[in-house]
């Protein structure tokens, strides 16, 4: 028996739409092209007659012969760029393997070409699943004196909860209770008394017994900190600070805040949740 032919050419960097494996494009039919390259530069008048192309939906059924997407067939032509994808629909966020073999002037079949590959994007409106990112405008912060803005930020806190697992990586769902006292002097009076505070995922503030104030109640509160005016549930002495902190889902978990109490003799009082 005959040996069967050796094709002088075979196709090289195959490409979707003019690049190399693109990922996420947005062309229903996109355009697929290849290069020749020749197997023996002494051999003269060598040239692509016809080709093949193949498609599937993963690289396991593209080289087992099994192309899902596409199989164009040998389809007599010299051409090798921009050719029109005609195989089965495409979908948002497909990912498509392919590879093509060509058949030489002497009727002789080359090898397939290594597979390629590209990915689709979101093709219809329907299909977005996300949420869209961007900057969050911060909540209006009551109007406090100068010489409090500097004290008044989380910069120095460090977030705190529960001593349960990891709670950076994951806390359970439910509610936590923390409580610190504040001493205020005698004899003096609280000119102001502010309180920045915020829990992933929300919380509730309670002053000597009585809600203060809590979290605006939407979703990724925790990423805008409340600054809460508590000056009128204040008193000289001790006071008590209640917080109840929740986490909604099972997720990470924590608690930061600071108060700060500006007094009529000039002194301030800070007092951050921090881990005693």
């Amino acid at each position: 028996m005959a040996a069967a032919k050796k094709s002088g050419i075979k196709p090289v960097y195959l490409r979707c739409e003019y690049k190399v494996n693109p990922l996420g494009i947005d062309v229903k039919k996109p355009r697929l092209s290849w290069e020749l390259s020749s197997c023996n530069p002494d051999r003269h008048g060598q040239r692509q007659i016809a080709y093949e192309i193949q498609a599937a939906t993963s690289k396991s059924l593209l080289t087992k012969g099994q192309p899902d997407l596409w199989d164009s067939g040998m389809l007599r032509s010299d051409a090798t760029n921009q050719i029109t994808y005609r195989g089965r629909a495409l979908k948002s966020h497909m990912e498509c393997w392919w590879r093509v073999r060509v058949s030489d002037e002497q009727g002789a079949t080359s090898p397939w070409s290594e597979p390629a590959y590209w990915s689709m994007g979101v093709l219809n409106a329907t299909d977005w699943k996300a949420r869209w990112i961007g900057y969050d405008k911060p909540v209006p912060r009551p109007e406090i004196p100068a010489e409090m803005e500097s004290q008044l930020s989380l910069s120095a806190c460090r977030w705190v909860w529960f001593p349960e697992g990891n709670p950076a990586d994951e806390a359970p769902v439910g509610s936590r209770y923390f409580r610190r006292t504040l001493s205020i002097p005698d004899g003096v009076k609280i000119g102001s008394a502010s309180f920045l505070l915020t829990a992933d995922d929300q919380f509730t503030l309670y002053v000597n017994g009585v809600q203060a104030g809590k979290s605006d109640g939407k979703r990724d509160a925790w990423k805008r900190p409340r600054t809460l005016v508590v000056a009128d549930s204040l008193r000289c002495g001790i006071n008590t600070l209640a917080i109840e902190a929740t986490n909604t889902t099972v997720s990470p978990a924590g608690l930061a805040g600071v108060l700060v109490v500006l007094l009529d003799n000039g002194d301030s009082v800070v007092q951050r949740i921090n881990r005693e």
